[in-house]
């Protein structure tokens, strides 16, 4: 099967290859569509701190605890770094 060539898809349905963040009309959204379409999170929290609050603050927990997994990972790295660094000049004294 060739690139150009469609794959069988049953009752004669061949899906638009879409990118997930366009539109209707097919282009991506605007800064300020991006901007409005953020008064919608409050109402969520809202409703999902309604629904279960512990789940609610677990997520949101959660969440933040991940942010911080980047910020972790380059500090390893310099204590690796600094690991190699400190052999190094140890063997060359």
């Amino acid at each position: 099967m060739t690139a150009s060539t469609p794959r069988f898809i049953p009752h004669g349905i061949v899906p638009r290859p879409r990118s997930p963040l366009s539109g209707s009309d097919g282009k991506p959204p605007t800064w300020s569509e991006r901007l409005q379409a953020l008064k919608y999170v409050p109402p969520l929290l809202k409703l999902v701190y309604q629904t279960h609050r512990g789940y609610t603050v677990a997520i949101l927990a959660l969440r933040a605890l991940r942010s911080f997994i980047p910020l972790a990972v380059l500090w390893i790295g310099k204590l690796i770094i600094d690991g190699v660094i400190a052999a190094m000049q140890g063997r060359a004294a």
